[in-house]
Parts: C-alpha cells; sequence; structure tokens
C-alpha cells in the first residue's frame, strides 16, 4: 500500500474502481451509486484516503475489503450518505411530488383506496414532516402518522 505523508492523489478514480466501490457500498448498506455520482463518491474517499494516508484508490478498495479494513469500510459507508435533515431539503423533490405524483394519490384516496407514503433514512423526521405538509396543506387532505408513532 502506498502511504505518504502528505495526501497527493495518483490520478483520479478510474470508472472500474467506481464501480467497484459502488458495488461495496450497494453490498454493504444498499446505497446506489449511477455513473453521475463518481465525482461526490471520489471526494468523499479523497477524505478518508487522505486521513489514512493512502494515495491510491486501488489501495485503498483492497483495505476496506481485508478483513483489517472493516472499521474503515463503515466509516466509508458512513462518508458516502448524506448524515443532513431539513424541512423540505432537495425542495425540487416537493415540487415533483406536488405536480406530478399527488394528483393520482388524490384520486386513488377519493376512490377509497388507502395511500401511504414512506420516508426513508430520515433522522431527526423532518423529511417526514415535509412529506406530511406538501401532502396535507398542498391537497387539503388529513394526514396521520403511522399507529405506533403517536402522531
Amino acid at each position: 500500500m502506498k502511504m505518504v505523508n502528505s495526501f497527493l492523489p495518483n490520478g483520479d478514480m478510474s470508472d472500474a474502481q467506481f464501480q467497484t466501490i459502488a458495488r461495496l457500498a450497494h453490498e454493504e448498506a444498499g446505497l446506489i451509486f449511477r455513473a453521475n455520482k463518481a465525482p461526490l463518491v471520489r471526494a468523499r474517499l479523497a477524505r478518508r484516503m487522505r486521513a489514512l494516508k493512502i494515495t491510491d484508490f486501488g489501495d485503498y478498495f483492497a483495505f476496506v475489503t481485508s478483513a483489517e479494513g472493516l472499521d474503515e469500510r463503515r466509516r466509508m459507508i458512513s462518508s458516502l450518505t448524506t448524515n443532513v435533515s431539513n424541512f423540505f431539503r432537495e425542495s425540487h423533490h416537493f415540487d415533483l411530488l406536488r405536480s406530478d405524483i399527488l394528483p393520482s394519490l388524490l384520486d386513488r384516496a377519493r376512490a377509497g383506496q388507502r395511500v401511504r407514503l414512506w420516508s426513508a433514512g430520515c433522522s431527526d423526521g423532518q423529511e417526514a414532516y415535509s412529506i406530511d405538509d406538501a401532502c396535507g396543506h398542498g391537497a387539503g387532505l388529513r394526514t396521520t402518522g403511522h399507529p405506533d408513532s403517536g402522531l
């Protein structure tokens, strides 16, 4: 493994290396990274590599897939996730919900069908409350939380 005192990347992450990291992230945590996310993945892994003084993506991958790299594999997965929770984060998603998705959901609800929405991976619930607000206030619906949530 190439180690140095100051981090200077040896070239860029190749497409094959990106695919390998993306596959590992999917297998370990269900994360999905398409090719357009390669710059994001590279930037986040570069921070981890800098901390370890590893200059080559191939060496980094070899380390995180080794028995000795289990702790680093967990840190890698954490570094690849967003770890941010805000009300109406990514506002264009809520615009799409209101304009393209909500009308058909309203039709289903008016026909007596149950409509359920799920917000995955929200740490503080802000995303779920944003969905509730977008649907309830935007359409005049009565919304309720999960029966066990106390909402």
